[in-house]
C-alpha cells in the first residue's frame, strides 16, 4: 500500500472521532439499510473532509430489474427488493437512498459545491468496477496497489441490471 494511504474504520453512524479537515478523500458505499439520517452522516463527512477534497458516496437501488423481464415480481430477487422497501422505514434505516435523492440531499445540506452524479445500468460487480477502475480486468493487476488482481476478487457476475448511483 502507498505510503500515504490509509484506511480508517470507524462507525459512522456516530460523531466522527477525527478533528475537521482531516481526509483528503472519504469513500462511503452500501449502506443502504444502516443509516437513519443521511444528511447527519454527509455533514460529519463534510466536517472531516479537508479543503479541496473528495466525499464519494455510491449506493444502489435495492430492487432488481431486468430489460429482458428474466427478473420476475414473484422472483426471489424481486421480493427481496420490496422485502427492503417495506423493512426500511419500519427500522428507520431506508432502503431507497437513490430512488428518495438522500445523498444528493445531504451534499447540498452540507454545503458541498460542484456536487456531480453519476448513475450506472449495473450489468453485475464487474461492469462497475470496468467503470471506476482504471485496470484491464481480464489481464492485469491494479497499478496503485501490490495484491491480489482484479479477477481474484469476490464477483457478482449476475444478469440482473439494477441502478448504481455515484456522488
Amino acid at each position: 500500500m502507498p505510503p500515504n494511504v490509509r484506511f480508517e474504520i470507524d462507525d459512522c453512524t456516530q460523531p466522527w472521532t477525527w478533528p475537521e479537515n482531516t481526509f483528503d478523500f472519504i469513500h462511503m458505499r452500501y449502506l443502504f439499510g444502516s443509516i437513519s439520517d443521511w444528511s447527519a452522516l454527509i455533514r460529519e463527512a463534510y466536517a472531516a473532509c479537508a479543503p479541496g477534497g473528495w466525499v464519494q458516496t455510491a449506493e444502489v437501488e435495492v430492487d432488481y430489474i431486468s430489460d429482458d423481464g428474466s427478473v420476475r415480481p414473484d422472483s426471489a430477487m424481486a421480493i427481496w427488493g420490496h422485502m427492503c422497501r417495506v423493512a426500511g422505514p419500519k427500522m428507520g434505516r431506508p432502503f431507497t437512498i437513490l430512488r428518495d435523492g438522500l445523498q444528493r440531499k445531504g451534499m447540498e445540506e452540507a454545503g458541498f459545491v460542484d456536487i456531480h452524479e453519476v448513475n450506472f445500468k449495473v450489468l453485475g460487480f464487474l461492469a462497475v468496477v470496468e467503470e471506476l477502475l482504471p485496470v484491464d480486468l481480464d489481464h492485469t493487476r491494479s497499478p496503485w496497489a501490490d495484491g491480489p488482481s482484479i479477477p481474484s476478487w469476490p464477483r457478482w457476475d449476475g444478469s440482473c441490471s439494477s441502478g448504481l448511483r455515484t456522488i
